[in-house]
């Protein structure tokens, strides 16, 4: 959530989304990771969705500027790297 609200601009998504989008991820890896159960998976992203939040690998936020998911993953993973 950190390494999105950094690439996407301080300020430009509110805190409460991007660390709901970063669960999101952690929840993904955790499953490819067989750290959790698909079922706890499915559970949280429907509290997630029903929030209104976006569960999507790629956040809208940051297709805004029409790079390739693969060079917004990349830059996420480089200001993760670097918090």
């Amino acid at each position: 959530g950190h390494a999105l609200e950094s690439r996407a601009g301080l300020g430009v998504i509110p805190h409460g989304d991007a660390v709901a989008w970063g669960i999101g991820r952690a929840l993904e890896l955790s499953l490819k990771l067989k750290l959790c159960e698909k079922d706890y998976k499915n559970q949280v992203f429907a509290v997630l969705k029903n929030y209104g939040w976006e569960t999507n690998p790629v956040h809208s936020i940051m297709k805004k500027n029409n790079l390739t998911d693969s060079i917004i993953a990349q830059d996420l993973i480089e200001a993760i790297l670097n918090c």
